[in-house]
């Protein structure tokens, strides 16, 4: 069969349809765009090779080498997820792991060459959300980060949108143009 709708008709199916859709990317976008990722990696290869996937990603992303700027930087910046070795040059990651919890419990992402179960459990045990064994697949930790930052995502969702005179109401689904 077929239906003819007038304009009058179509047009808030059309609408409707469009600005869910819209906002539906948006708002995901939104949510990945504004996670702000810090890496804590002493090997400066493996660093810029994570922080760059994870900038595709669509991320913000810090990058620390040791555990004093990886406490300036999360000062500054108090991001969304810390990515983190256990071992820096200048201490222990779970030391720095149980900081980090004491300031404004970020979630934490281990990763870490030592994969025994002693190893895994302190790290879970000093505050992490996650414990990677290296080496690691990345496609593995990308979708790693993905799912600890979905958990921890809250949309403020904008309740409209303005364009000069056009404005757009997502809680009634109205189109006002002034």
């Amino acid at each position: 069969e077929i239906y003819t709708l007038s304009l009058h008709d179509a047009l808030p199916i059309f609408f409707d349809t469009v600005l869910r859709e819209c906002y539906e990317a948006w708002a995901s976008w939104l949510a990945v765009a504004s996670t702000c990722i810090q890496i804590i990696e002493g090997n400066p290869h493996l660093r810029s090779l994570l922080s760059w996937h994870l900038q595709q990603a669509g991320y913000r992303v810090n990058q620390s080498a040791d555990m004093m700027r990886a406490k300036e930087t999360f000062q500054t910046a108090q991001p969304n997820l810390v990515i983190m070795e256990t071992e820096l040059t200048d201490g222990s990651g779970l030391e720095l792991c149980q900081w980090l919890q004491q300031r404004g419990r970020p979630l934490i992402m281990i990763l870490s060459a030592k994969s025994g179960e002693p190893d895994v459990v302190a790290g879970l045990q000093a505050g992490a959300d996650d414990y990677l064994k290296k080496p690691f697949g990345m496609q593995e930790f990308l979708a790693r980060v993905e799912a600890l930052t979905r958990r921890n995502r809250k949309i403020t969702a904008p309740v409209s949108l303005t364009y000069g005179d056009l404005n757009i109401d997502l809680v009634q689904r109205r189109v006002r143009f002034k």
